[in-house]
């Protein structure tokens, strides 16, 4: 394995160092291969902008394949917990229909799915349905922002992809009301005043108490700090896992993510056709190494990408030390460092050692 060319940029708007990063780091590309061109923005959030991906970033990306080729595009997500139309409507993504033609919106949670093997807390198999489309997709482009995690210490273009492409079903009937952003404020800012609520959540989320709420197969990836960590891995090498990474830092979140944390205006992007250098460059840049963060850790030992930044090549018009700023972690940061499990990584160990034909 060669060295990965990973673009790092900063510019005066969202849109140029999105579009500069792509110019970095995948110039050349060749988009006539590409069946169709799946655009996955992050709707981990339907009402918070600076949780979710800003449509400023798909633009960009829209604009720079719309450069070399006429190829469909579609944009798809499969929002965590509400139904994705509210994210495509509250986040102003309806209107690139207008501005692109031979682009379409597809709702993930919605989709046709095909089987992934995951796990559940103690280790045992368990069957997770994923969005086939996504899979059928040989260009599939992970955008989103970096941010702090109430599970996994970061999330940045794997997790993208792979969580948004396991399917929730209960979301998809949710009735879309752009009133709810008001009250949700609201009532997000009342709970962060009660003292150690982050924390109470990301260990409750964690503990398996979830597990059997409801049809979302998301929830179920939520088996304990470990098995989170192997099944991100599981799902990766399973060939789920983004061919290009735009991860867009014009701002970023600390603290309380993915949803409640800080905003840091970061200016920066990050472009890479290998995941794991764009994830692992950026949590570097966020103050966190590869092998704090289970899942990226085991993506290095199976050896799907460049986590060493020494084999990286990397092209743009500012530095990694100088892009450098320490994101502040979430307040159970200190537990999501238990992750680490001899039966989860015998599993890992195993899942690299497999043949998949996903």
């Amino acid at each position: 394995m060669g060295k990965s060319r990973v673009a790092l940029t900063r510019g005066k708007t969202r849109y140029d160092t999105v579009l500069s990063a792509l110019e970095y780091g995948v110039a050349g590309f060749d988009w006539q291969r590409c069946r169709f061109v799946l655009v996955k923005p992050n709707f981990v959030s339907t009402t918070n902008q600076a949780a979710a991906t800003h449509v400023d970033a798909v633009r960009a990306v829209a604009d720079f394949v719309r450069r070399a080729s006429d190829v469909p595009i579609v944009i798809a997500e499969g929002a965590a917990l509400r139904n994705t139309w509210e994210g495509f409507l509250n986040f102003g993504y309806l209107k690139l229909h207008e501005e692109y033609k031979n682009l379409t919106f597809l709702d993930l949670n919605d989709d046709e799915t095909v089987t992934f093997r995951a796990y559940t807390r103690d280790f045992r198999p368990r069957p997770l349905e994923v969005a086939s489309t996504v899979l059928e997709s040989n260009c599939v482009v992970s955008v989103g922002p970096p941010k702090t995690h109430d599970t996994v210490i970061v999330t940045l273009s794997l997790k993208n992809i792979v969580m948004g492409t396991i399917v929730n079903r209960s979301a998809v009937r949710m009735p879309i009301n752009r009133k709810r952003s008001a009250l949700i404020k609201k009532l997000r800012s009342q709970a962060k005043k009660l003292p150690g609520m982050d924390m109470i959540r990301s260990i409750y989320v964690n503990s398996g108490v979830t597990q059997k709420i409801g049809r979302s197969h998301k929830v179920l990836m939520h088996q304990g700090y470990p098995a989170i960590n192997l099944n991100l891995f599981a799902m990766a090498i399973q060939g789920l896992r983004p061919d290009i990474s735009v991860i867009d830092g014009w701002e970023g979140m600390e603290g309380a993510g993915p949803t409640d944390g800080q905003v840091v205006p970061w200016r920066i992007a990050v472009v890479s056709s290998d995941f794991l250098a764009a994830d692992s460059l950026t949590a570097w840049m966020m103050g966190y190494l590869v092998d704090e963060i289970g899942y990226l850790h085991y993506c290095s030992e199976a050896g799907l990408g460049q986590a060493s930044m020494k084999e990286m090549d990397i092209a743009g018009n500012v530095t990694p030390e100088e892009a450098r700023r320490r994101f502040e972690p979430h307040p159970a940061y200190r537990h999501q460092l238990k992750w680490r499990d001899p039966r989860a990584e015998a599993l890992a160990r195993e899942l690299s050692r497999k043949e998949w034909h996903a």
